[in-house]
């Protein structure tokens, strides 16, 4: 697996990565061209660039994995939406990966927007 340096250095697709209560801290400048955020999503949950009605299963999951350290989600691709700064949702492919890293959890998304935005 690569690790989290490896990734924003040599990818060109949107990148972000949360820490283990799902905080951003860190964007690559395609995932702001794509996305429109900037610097001020960094400390902020993911609560912002998911969709609503997909908070609860979302906290559910980060919960589940700082008990089981188990993921349902990480090391395949999945397909969800994206919510972009002005509010429009974009269906991107999502490939998540987990690692450890002194102790502490880190997620990152690489994002693949797929064709057609949604409203």
């Amino acid at each position: 697996m690569k690790t989290f340096n490896e990734l924003t250095l040599e990818t060109k697709q949107p990148i972000v990565i949360s820490d283990d209560q799902g905080f951003v801290v860190y964007i690559n400048q395609c995932f702001t061209d794509v996305y429109l955020w900037d610097s001020e999503l960094i400390g902020q949950t993911l609560a912002d660039i998911i969709p609503s009605n997909f908070h609860d299963s979302h906290n559910l999951g980060f919960s589940r994995f700082t008990m089981t350290e188990i993921s349902h989600v990480a090391n395949h691709p999945i397909n969800a939406m994206v919510i972009t700064k002005d509010g429009r949702a974009v269906l991107s492919e999502h490939y998540i990966t987990a690692q450890n890293i002194e102790g502490k959890w880190f997620f990152t998304a690489q994002l693949r927007p797929l064709s057609g935005e949604n409203k």
